[in-house]
């Protein structure tokens, strides 16, 4: 099972757009997201923990899109942003 699945995710506002990013994490991994500044690293964790909303695709974690997640399975992800 795909830990996250994020598939033709995109975000645009003022003169960033995060264009059509693909990405799947396989359980058990750990990941980093490196970039420079302005690359959509943070934006794309805000995405995913729908700090912000979407314009487009989707993001699956643990098999289940979170459109679809109620509050409190919500309650139990957790990020740390530096």
């Amino acid at each position: 099972m795909n830990a996250i699945e994020i598939t033709n995710l995109c975000k645009s506002y003022g003169d960033f757009t995060l264009d059509h990013l693909n990405l799947t994490l396989p359980g058990g991994c750990i990941m980093g997201l490196v970039g420079e500044n302005g690359a959509g690293k943070s934006t794309t964790i805000r995405l995913m923990m729908q700090m912000i909303q979407k314009d487009e695709g989707t993001i699956t974690l643990l098999s289940r899109n979170i459109d679809d997640m109620d509050a409190l399975t919500k309650e139990d992800i957790g990020v740390v942003m530096d």
